[in-house]
């Protein structure tokens, strides 16, 4: 449904599918570099914003995968944002719509928006998180109820991938991740005499880390991996600016520079490997062209009927 609007005016074309991820992911830009300036001056939110990104292009296609990995990460922007900078009335109300819209991206994808949840009941009180999750509950099953959205083919999905099982190889690899997540987060909130008010902190980066411990488990199935943890970049950009903005000017933009860089650093590093595929990626883009123009041409010929496309066995996969 999120490509219709799309295909209506651009027309069924590769371009029309690919262009909802790259808008969705410079909507991620925007609010990542919005929250920051929530708790920070420009040149801050720019190195914070410019560190999350260079997270996110670790997963060096990421803005134009034709998956709804990147429109995830600008619904979970957009409600990260909506609720921190916003009042109580558009908290509730962006809260409620990113609970009815996301999980219908991603069924195990109400996990990223947990930690939302957990930070309005800390920072804005109990009920707007209640009303927003009651709001978000009522929402969730509108679009099943348009004749070509079949509820009964949703359960039958989900049982299916239910039986796919865990990939102990994926799921460790994942459980890798966390930390490298959490780093600049857990070393600026351990650091002595940094912040104040360390218990609503204190919950905050235990809901994320909670969460981003079960979807690791959730994105161990073959074929998934450590891609599922890319919308927990929104919340822990946000916990560590506001742990930052609690300490003296002085103290926190030292500790602000060293682990910009040294994490920064560290990422880069350890995404040497992703240059090896986009590299493969650069050497295979001719035989991809060609397989594209033989699918484009067997979709003319068999027009209106139902046909089934598999890669040969002289394809590469460059990944």
């Amino acid at each position: 449904l999120s490509h219709v609007p799309f295909y209506a005016v651009l027309g069924k074309n590769l371009f029309a599918f690919k262009l909802p991820g790259f808008v969705a992911f410079l909507v991620t830009v925007f609010c990542s570099y919005a929250i920051c300036r929530r708790f920070a001056d420009r040149g801050a939110a720019l190195v914070g914003c410019g560190a999350a990104c260079l997270l996110l292009f670790r997963y060096v296609p990421i803005p134009f995968w034709g998956r709804i990995d990147s429109l995830l990460l600008g619904a979970v922007a957009v409600a990260y944002w909506c609720v921190i900078r916003g009042s109580i009335p558009v908290s509730v109300a962006a809260a409620a719509l990113a609970i009815g819209i996301v999980p219908n991206l991603k069924f195990t994808a109400v996990l990223y928006l947990a930690p939302l949840l957990a930070w309005m009941w800390l920072e804005r009180g109990k009920w707007p998180a209640v009303i927003a999750a009651i709001g978000g509950a009522l929402l969730l099953p509108l679009p099943f109820l348009l004749p070509v959205v079949s509820l009964r083919n949703y359960f039958f999905i989900l049982h299916v991938v239910g039986r796919h099982g865990l990939d102990p190889k994926i799921l460790i690899r994942n459980f890798q991740y966390v930390p490298i997540f959490l780093a600049p987060v857990l070393l600026l909130y351990f650091r002595p005499g940094l912040h104040r008010e360390r218990r609503s902190k204190t919950l905050y980066l235990m809901a994320i880390a909670g969460c981003m411990l079960l979807s690791s488990i959730f994105g161990a199935k073959a074929g998934a991996g450590s891609y599922h943890l890319l919308p927990y970049t929104i919340p822990l950009l946000h916990l560590y600016f506001w742990i930052r903005c609690a300490g003296p000017a002085k103290e926190r933009d030292a500790a602000f520079s060293r682990y910009a860089v040294a994490w920064s650093c560290a990422i880069l590093i350890f995404s040497a490997g992703q240059v090896h595929i986009l590299i493969g990626c650069l050497r295979y883009a001719r035989q991809g062209a060609e397989a594209i123009g033989q699918i484009d041409n067997a979709e003319a010929k068999y027009s209106g009927e139902n046909i089934e496309v598999g890669p040969g066995s002289d394809f590469t996969d460059p990944r």
